[in-house]
């Protein structure tokens, strides 16, 4: 098994990472989307951020979470 480093924010950094990334307005409008199923990012439902031309939201359902383990 290849061996991935794991970065991790944790909720009381989020907004931080969100405002240093120019993205705390979308967040707030509803404006940032799951990358694969287009569902609107919330803080309940983010699973996970990856990088691919920006940072890249994906949600927290299972299909989606299943797509993103598939990266690599």
């Amino acid at each position: 098994m290849e061996r991935k480093t794991v970065n991790t924010i944790l909720t009381d950094e989020f907004e931080e990472f969100l405002k240093i990334n120019q993205l705390y307005t979308k967040f707030i409008n509803n404006e940032l989307f799951c990358f694969y199923c287009k569902k609107p990012i919330t803080i309940e439902n983010i699973s996970s951020i990856f990088y691919e031309d920006g940072p890249q939201f994906c949600c927290d359902e299972m299909e989606c979470i299943n797509q993103i383990s598939k990266r690599k």
